[in-house]
């Protein structure tokens, strides 16, 4: 059985396929949009930042390449690693933080861009699969815990996600039950619909499930505040000046 070339796949398109390409840039978009906003929380950015890359990316990405398997856009991953490196420089949020985050997208895409006008893509392949599998097991527990205080419409002050996971959970008086409660509904649906089909959009119909009952109640979460900015900056100060002097020493 000859396999059709990828070429031909990609010029031979037919009246439905484009109907299915709609359809998928749809369902795309209603679920890229809040995760562009909960993964800007999760880098330390302001939402309206998710926003735009969620608008931007994908567009400059479709105009210089395609690929079947990768989706331009934030990660939860990469708003780790943008949070972990800029929180002790600057006040997440804050317009100098900002900054930095732009300066470093910049940066990371000169290295990238380098890499492969050199080819050099295959060293990628020296990380051992025990530090990648620990590496994205460590991230998925960070990305989780980023988002309990969230969940639970509690205030906490301080920038590390574990530690202010434990504080939301530690504070049952402050929780939001109908916050509690519409998060248990996304992860019933999301998980469900994995069990009735492969298919199953269940992420979209959350989203959108999820915005309807908003939209009907009013309903709007606690804010959640997490960084102060006289706290924040004291806090990075103190990170900064411990390092300095551990550096020296």
């Amino acid at each position: 059985m000859r396999k059709e070339p990828a070429a031909d796949r990609t010029h031979n398109r037919s009246g439905p396929f484009y109907a299915g390409d709609l359809i998928a840039g749809f369902s795309v978009a209603f679920v890229l949009l809040p995760q562009s906003i909960a993964y800007a929380r999760v880098a330390g950015m302001p939402a309206e930042a998710g926003v735009w890359v969620a608008a931007v990316a994908p567009i400059a990405g479709a105009l210089a390449a395609s690929s079947p398997y990768l989706g331009t856009g934030p990660t939860g991953v990469t708003s780790l690693l943008t949070f972990g490196a800029l929180a002790s420089l600057a006040v997440p949020g804050a317009p100098g933080y900002v900054g930095l985050a732009v300066l470093l997208a910049v940066m990371v895409g000169v290295v990238r861009l380098v890499i492969g006008l050199l080819r050099a893509g295959s060293i990628a392949y020296l990380m051992s699969q025990p530090v990648l599998t620990g590496f994205t097991t460590a991230a998925g527990v960070l990305i989780i815990a980023s988002q309990v205080p969230t969940v639970m419409g509690t205030s906490v002050e301080d920038d590390r996600p574990l530690v202010a996971a434990l504080d939301a959970l530690s504070d049952p008086a402050e929780w939001n039950v109908e916050g509690i409660a519409m998060a248990i509904a996304v992860v019933a649906v999301v998980a469900g619909g994995r069990r009735v089909h492969a298919l199953f959009p269940g992420v979209l119909l959350a989203v959108v499930a999820a915005l309807a009952y908003s939209d009907a109640t009013g309903f709007t979460p606690r804010a959640v505040s997490g960084r102060p900015p006289r706290s924040g900056r004291c806090a990075c100060i103190q990170r900064r000046n411990r390092f300095h002097r551990a550096s020296r020493g």
